[in-house]
């Protein structure tokens, strides 16, 4: 068995003291030495970003936005509040959708943070920026979008295809929202696919531009700028319908606008008619009589197949039988 040591004991224990107590001695000078340091603050660089971003931005939707976008500018060892101090009673500009204020920003330093002009040591700071506040409500591009064109899938385009037509069609929808925005122009492109189109419809485009009511701007932009929307998709006519009345009309016209003095002038004339037609035929129904001044033309109108008769909203394959009067034996005769 070892003899107990009471020396080395002491030693032992002395030791670790002097480790303890050199080892709080240097925590303690750490802690003493990063208290003691300070960093300068340039004061007057500051007080510039501010007001450059405040011109730069030139509006905010409220105070809140300003006061989050001055501290984001992330300015070391400076707190940053903003506070109202405009009269309440001022007038706006641009009737109740702007507003100019005068924000007192104060500026409070960080620990160990001093102001780099030596007149202001270390005491709070404040300063005057006006600044406008923007009331207009934000209005996306793409929600506008999405709304106009739900609204132009449901319009007819058989019924008219015009201008004026589209542009009815669309202010007195149900969906169209026009205490937002309002219509300036509405164009209509034909649109020449030659290799996808189907042959049996006609394809356009619709460009609709519009304007915001003064009391919204665009989210994209932060203004009131006119855009122009441009629809594509499922906007056509089919060939396939024709317009009986329009082709009455001009039936009557060619057949009157010709000498006619024969039976044998008349069959002429309805194959030349016929010949310029590729969607319907036309026979001559009149017998062969003497040509005169109150002479009845009866003629017959066959579809071809794949082809309808449009009459007003109605759609018909019907033969038609047309007949109509003619009296210009000569040229110029009435």
């Amino acid at each position: 068995m070892k003899n107990y040591d009471p020396k080395r004991k002491i030693i032992i224990t002395f030791v670790f003291l002097l480790i303890l107590i050199f080892y709080t001695f240097l925590v303690f000078s750490k802690i003493s030495s990063t208290d003691s340091h300070k960093y300068a603050v340039d004061y007057e660089k500051i007080e510039k970003k501010i007001d450059d971003y405040s011109k730069q931005k030139e509006s905010f939707k409220n105070l809140d936005e300003f006061e989050e976008g001055i501290n984001l500018l992330n300015f070391d060892g400076v707190s940053l509040s903003a506070f109202d101090t405009s009269d309440n009673n001022s007038e706006s500009n641009e009737e109740i959708y702007f507003k100019n204020l005068n924000v007192k920003v104060i500026f409070r330093l960080n620990k160990n943070y001093y102001w780099k002009q030596s007149t202001l040591g270390t005491t709070e700071q404040s300063h005057i920026y006006q600044i406008t506040i923007d009331k207009r409500i934000i209005v996306e591009k793409t929600e506008i979008e999405k709304e106009l064109n739900e609204i132009i899938s449901d319009i007819d385009y058989e019924q008219a295809l015009s201008s004026a037509w589209i542009k009815n069609q669309i202010e007195t929808s149900e969906k169209s929202n026009l205490n937002v925005w309002y219509i300036l122009n509405v164009s209509i492109i034909d649109k020449d696919d030659k290799e996808n189109q189907n042959l049996n419809q006609e394809n356009f485009e619709i460009k609709i531009t519009i304007g915001l009511r003064k009391s919204y701007k665009w989210l994209e932009t932060g203004n009131q700028e006119n855009l122009t929307f441009e629809f594509t998709n499922n906007i056509y006519i089919l060939k396939n319908k024709i317009d009986l009345f329009d082709e009455i009309v001009d039936i009557k016209k060619f057949f009157k606008s010709k000498t006619i003095k024969s039976y044998e002038d008349l069959e002429n004339i309805t194959k030349e008619k016929n010949n310029e037609k590729t969607n319907y035929k036309i026979d001559l129904l009149s017998k062969n009589e003497t040509i005169n001044k109150e002479y009845i033309v009866e003629l017959q109108l066959s579809l071809n197949d794949g082809f309808e008769w449009k009459i007003g909203d109605e759609l018909s394959k019907a033969e038609i039988t047309l007949n109509f009067t003619i009296n210009n034996l000569e040229e110029g005769e009435k």
